[in-house]
C-alpha cells in the first residue's frame, strides 16, 4: 500500500468542511431542547394577582383562608411567605410577595395527579380574591 500526499489532503479538507456542519447539527438539537425546556417552564407559571394591601396583613387572611377553604397537610414558611398544602384533591403553592408599600403580589399554582391545571386554579384564585377585606384594617 502506498501512501499518497493528495489522497490524504483531500481527507483533511473533507474533515474541515465536515466538521463545522456536524456542530451545527449538535448547535440546532440544542436549541431545539432549549425551546422544550422554555416551554413546559412557561406552562408552569403560577396565576398572579396584584393586590393593593400591604404584605403583613395578606399574608395571616391568606393562610386563614386557604385553611376554611378546606386546605389539609398545609407546610408554611414565613421567609418567604410560602404555602403547600392539599385542597380540592390536588396540591397548591400559593406564595405571597411584598410588591411595594401597600401591595402585594399573590403567586397560586394548582396541580392534580401531577399536572398543572389551571382551571382549578383561576377558580381558587378567584374565591381567595372574593374572601380578602381590602377595606379593613
Amino acid at each position: 500500500m502506498t501512501f499518497h500526499p493528495a489522497s490524504t489532503m483531500r481527507i483533511f479538507t473533507l474533515l474541515l468542511i465536515a466538521i463545522p456542519c456536524l456542530s451545527s447539527c449538535i448547535a440546532v438539537a440544542g436549541v431545539g431542547a432549549g425551546a422544550l425546556v422554555a416551554t413546559e417552564i412557561l406552562s408552569d407559571t403560577p396565576h398572579v394577582a396584584h393586590i393593593p394591601v400591604d404584605v403583613d396583613r395578606i399574608w395571616p387572611d391568606t393562610v386563614e383562608n386557604l385553611t376554611q377553604m378546606g386546605a389539609t397537610e398545609m407546610q408554611i414558611q414565613n421567609y418567604p411567605r410560602v404555602i403547600q398544602a392539599k385542597v380540592y384533591e390536588g396540591e397548591i403553592y400559593v406564595k405571597v410577595e411584598a410588591y411595594d408599600i401597600d401591595h402585594s403580589i399573590l403567586r397560586l399554582q394548582f396541580r392534580k395527579n401531577g399536572f398543572i391545571n389551571n382551571s382549578t386554579a383561576e377558580s381558587i384564585m378567584a374565591e381567595l380574591l372574593n374572601r380578602y377585606d381590602f377595606n379593613g384594617s
